[in-house]
């Protein structure tokens, strides 16, 4: 899906930057491990992206920059 997003974008754009490679499996990990430590611990009122702004208090974003996280929730999808 990801590929069809990029085809798609008028400059090749996913989330405002540039498609630099497909997922890897290690990654998906990462990325719903992060869900998981979000869901686990919760900053009411915050976007999710708080979660990289205070590492003190969310230190699992560290595995992943903000950018990528963004990337991959909006090309993943069920279908």
């Amino acid at each position: 899906y990801a590929h069809q997003v990029v085809a798609t974008s008028e400059n090749g754009l996913v989330c405002g930057r540039k498609w630099e490679a497909d997922i890897s499996t290690n990654e998906i990990m990462k990325f719903f491990g992060i869900l998981f430590k979000m869901a686990l611990r919760p900053t009411p009122g915050q976007s999710y992206q708080f979660c990289w702004d205070d590492p003190q208090w969310h230190p699992y974003s560290g595995h992943m920059r903000l950018r990528r996280f963004q990337q991959i929730r909006s090309v993943l999808h069920f279908n």
